[in-house]
């Protein structure tokens, strides 16, 4: 079983993790529910509904796992990273969910890998059509996936049991008929801004990817894939044969489509519908979507009124989120202008508040040094100059 081989390894990893940092996850998410939850909620001015959602985000212990595991575990770094989720979560994503996406599926509970993780499908020519204008879908698509691991990570009380939460999704991806000189032409921009924009406030959701119907003519799909994703990424996409598949699965968790023994995939129920929303409130439909056009209505607290009046701001104002190092405000949420922390920007800031606290003493020291050097080199030279004139004396009258 080469792919499940290949598999268990990450696996093993994510379970290993968990245990031996489990005290760090809860202590994170009562550092996050105590202390930031209310303040954000005072900052930002939300009302009671919108603090509640932020509220059930932090029960999803699997999110928070993740975002933990990004940061290698480090709670400052993972607290950082979680209040930047939840100031986004609140002024640029709209809760309601009142569609699946088109092109994606999810297996009944009980299709899973051997590893108790749930099953996505998607088949890339559902996507051809996609574009720009998708990007709310497919935002609203990764929360719908969200939730759906986390009701599963909830029923029988799979918390408070020796099982272990599920962290991941397995991923189907057909790529069957698809035209990929067009699909590169149209969709791998969307696709780096997927990875950009989207991942990084839903991270580690994917275990794998297994591709379906590759061949020799789909050479140019790869090559799409390994431009637009990162190596650590890459190193978690398989394209097994169809035997291979049926193995890793085994036929009573595969539906017809796949060469299983359960009904065809259009048969089956789709445990994602179970969590999509119908609302009428026109006004919550309405809320802000992090890609409509329009600029987010973001409550005039000191820190964003200083964020609109440019797109920069010093790393060592006040109102800096990240102080020390130089932020960038062209999204809704505050980021690193150079995507991480650099010794070298520290150092900078560093260098220029100790020159601020000091720099009336140090030039003091300066000019009182450069004074005392330029004395000594002064009088060297005049009894220097001394000499050679007494000593050209005395040859002349030496001389005579």
């Amino acid at each position: 079983m080469a792919l499940y081989d290949a598999l268990r390894p990450h696996n093993e990893m994510l379970d290993e993790l968990y245990r031996d940092n489990v005290h760090l996850v809860f202590s994170l998410q009562k550092t996050l529910l105590r202390d930031v939850l209310p303040d954000l909620a005072e900052e930002l001015s939300l009302e009671a509904e919108e603090a509640q959602k932020l509220d059930e985000w932090l029960r999803d212990v699997a999110s928070l796992f993740r975002i933990l595991k990004r940061h290698r575990f480090v709670i400052s770094f993972a607290l950082e990273d979680a209040r930047k989720i939840l100031v986004w979560r609140a002024l640029s994503f709209s809760p309601v969910i009142d569609s699946i996406p088109p092109f994606l599926r999810c297996f009944p509970s009980t299709c899973h890998d051997p590893f108790g993780r749930p099953v996505l499908f998607t088949k890339l020519a559902a996507m051809a059509d996609i574009s720009h204008t998708s990007k709310h879908a497919l935002l609203q698509g990764m929360e719908l996936l969200r939730i759906h691991m986390a009701q599963l990570n909830t029923d029988d009380q799979r918390m408070d049991t020796d099982t272990l939460p599920i962290f991941q999704y397995v991923l189907l991806l057909d790529i069957g008929n698809i035209s990929v000189q067009n699909l590169y032409q149209k969709q791998v921009d969307l696709l780096k801004w997927f990875v950009q924009e989207v991942i990084p406030y839903f991270p580690g959701m994917l275990a794998s990817v297994i591709v379906l119907n590759y061949s020799w003519t789909h050479s140019g799909f790869w090559n799409l894939l390994r431009r637009a994703l990162p190596s650590s990424a890459m190193s978690r996409v398989f394209f097994p044969t169809e035997s291979e598949l049926l193995e890793y699965f085994s036929p009573y968790h595969l539906p017809s489509d796949f060469g299983g023994q359960l009904p065809p995939l259009t048969a089956l129920d789709d445990p994602l519908q179970g969590h999509v929303r119908r609302s009428d409130d026109g006004e919550k439909a309405g809320r802000i979507s992090a890609f409509s056009n329009e600029a987010p209505n973001i409550p005039h607290t000191n820190s964003t009124s200083q964020a609109a009046a440019g797109q920069f701001q010093s790393p060592t104002s006040p109102s800096n989120p990240f102080f020390g190092y130089p932020v960038r405000y062209g999204t809704p949420v505050p980021t690193l202008l150079h995507g991480r922390r650099r010794k070298r920007d520290l150092f900078r800031v560093l260098a220029r508040l100790f020159w601020a606290r000091w720099k009336t003493r140090v030039v003091v020291i300066l000019g009182i040094s450069v004074a005392f050097i330029i004395r000594r080199i002064s009088r060297r030279t005049s009894w220097k100059a001394i000499y050679r004139v007494l000593q050209t004396a005395v040859e002349h009258v030496m001389t005579i």
